[in-house]
């Protein structure tokens, strides 16, 4: 009875403190690679230990993870939900104002200048001059 009882406390403790916790920077990969070199990795951790709040943006059809942008080069990619649960990826080029997108294989489509108002959005909020 008091292993049962035990297991539940911790279960219990476990989902509480799941749910309530927000995701520390040493769970961040940017954060672990800034530190993986340091002597007092810890230290380093400890120092630049700043809550990731994600934040999502929506844009007509599509929600983007504003938090994960990633850069390479000139172009910009995020992972953004689209209509059904869909996950897809986004890619923008600020200095061309062009978009694309990855298919279901994910391979990239054509990149293209933005038609609807919801991609000219997403331009102008990120690629602030």
């Amino acid at each position: 009875m008091d292993i049962r009882i035990n297991r539940l406390y911790l279960f219990i403790l476990l989902a509480i403190s799941t749910i309530f916790l927000p995701v520390q920077s040493h769970q961040s990969k940017s954060h672990h690679n800034i530190c993986k070199n340091v002597t007092d990795y810890t230290g380093c951790i400890k120092a630049n230990n700043v809550n990731i709040i994600p934040e999502f943006r929506s844009y007509g059809p599509l929600i983007l993870n504003w938090s994960e942008w990633k850069s390479k080069n000139d172009n910009h990619i995020v992972p953004t939900y689209f209509v059904g649960d869909k996950i897809i990826y986004l890619a923008i080029n600020c200095k061309k104002k062009l978009i694309n997108v990855n298919t279901d294989n994910l391979n990239w489509k054509n990149w293209k200048s933005p038609i609807y108002k919801f991609e000219k959005d997403i331009l102008d909020d990120f690629c602030v001059p």
